[in-house]
């Protein structure tokens, strides 16, 4: 039996059709706004890890230049132009350089900090001759974030005297 106040049906017959389109596109509106950000963020997280490879490279290249340039004869170094020059002329000073790649560009300078010759400049200065070597490793490939642009310089002393 039956409650008379209690309907036969919970739902009305006229909404059992289902959903209008209206419905529907405001749904993939709404939908679409929360996933663009979703994929924004991969995109850049992709970025980002190109970037960071590149780095990962680039710092690579520049420390094993810097450590050919540390395996070097003080004599070798000493010779060498205050002028930055690209890694492919250090063959011909007699330095090794480690095998290049070709997008990434690396450009070494040696300068001196000091160069005591007088005694008394000795005294105040008893570590001698001071060369600063300088390593800047730049992108070649087109397209990057860094083409043209340094993306690692890597710098460190030598002492000669020593």
């Amino acid at each position: 039996m039956m409650c008379p106040t209690m309907p036969a049906s919970r739902w009305p017959t006229q909404s059992r059709r289902g959903l209008s389109m209206l419905e529907i596109l405001v749904a993939i509106v709404i939908l679409s706004f929360g996933l663009l950000p979703i994929f924004r963020l991969m995109s850049q997280s992709r970025q980002v890890m190109y970037r960071s490879v590149l780095e990962m490279k680039a710092m690579a290249a520049a420390s094993s230049l810097m450590d050919a340039l540390h395996r070097a004869p003080a004599a070798v170094l000493a010779r060498f132009p205050t002028a930055e020059l690209p890694e492919t002329q250090l063959a011909a000073r007699g330095i090794v350089p480690p095998a290049p790649d070709p997008t990434l560009p690396r450009m070494v300078s040696v300068r001196y900090l000091n160069d005591p010759s007088l005694p008394r400049e000795r005294f105040s200065n008893p570590f001698g001759q001071i060369l600063e070597m300088t390593v800047r490793v730049t992108s070649a490939a087109p397209g990057t974030a860094y083409h043209g642009r340094p993306i690692v310089t890597l710098r460190d002393i030598r002492y000669l005297d020593r």
